[in-house]
């Protein structure tokens, strides 16, 4: 119904910055926590059972893991099934699940928290655009990753040495009131890891990518130096 969420390093496909160079794109956080899929299978011409998953298992049953808190949570069951009466489109979502209990809740979060990266119609096994996902998002209520910026891949990014350049410039903070600015701008005398920290990475794609049916492109920028 939806592939696996593995993402290319650049490292292994040093070419990609060159192919798709005049290509529309964005850059998104890579977001320090664990993959999640939410979805229904069909029975006949409706949607029936509803499965949570992680990378590699489908829970069917409710069950007390961080998968089931999380649907439950932003009542992706009814949203998805409403979703599908309201237009016909039976959505496939998957995101990063961050928060307690997952890669140490570096971002301090005090219950768990979902990122959406892709949306797939498991009717027509398409996956939405950029815009699509954001639209569905914002008529959901449900966040995506944190956007970094939008527009030409070659002119964010020329090369691979600026590719990494760039991920390893990018950083996020928490302040007092517990808000989080996912794209900060160090101050003068702040210091790494002590005042903010660095992103675990950045993804960056095309705005049509669509890893099933081969369009566009998708990697991720490991931040070499990246540290918990």
């Amino acid at each position: 119904i939806i592939s696996k969420s593995d993402e290319t390093t650049i490292q292994n496909c040093k070419t990609i910055i060159e192919r798709f160079a005049k290509s529309e794109g964005y850059t998104s956080c890579k977001m320090e926590g664990q993959s999640g899929t939410y979805l229904f299978e069909m029975k006949g011409k409706k949607p029936a059972f509803f499965y949570v998953c992680s990378r590699n298992i489908a829970y069917k049953a409710k069950c007390d893991n961080a998968y089931w808190k999380i649907a439950q949570k932003y009542d992706l069951k009814n949203k998805i099934y409403d979703y599908w009466k309201k237009t016909g489109k039976l959505l496939v979502i998957q995101g990063e699940q961050v928060g307690p209990g997952i890669q140490e809740n570096i971002y301090g979060f005090e219950d768990l928290q979902l990122f959406v990266y892709k949306i797939v119609d498991a009717i027509t096994k398409k996956q939405l655009s950029f815009d699509e996902m954001m639209s569905v998002c914002a008529e959901l209520d449900l966040p995506t990753v944190p956007i970094i910026e939008r527009g030409i891949i070659g002119e964010i990014m020329p090369d691979i040495d600026a590719a990494v350049e760039y991920a390893e410039k990018k950083y996020w903070k928490k302040f007092a009131d517990g808000t989080i600015d996912y794209n900060y701008t160090p101050k003068a005398g702040e210091k790494l890891w002590k005042d903010y920290c660095q992103h675990e990475g950045v993804v960056v794609r095309t705005t049509n990518f669509d890893k099933d049916t081969g369009i566009g492109c998708s990697f991720k920028i490991q931040n070499i130096d990246y540290q918990v």
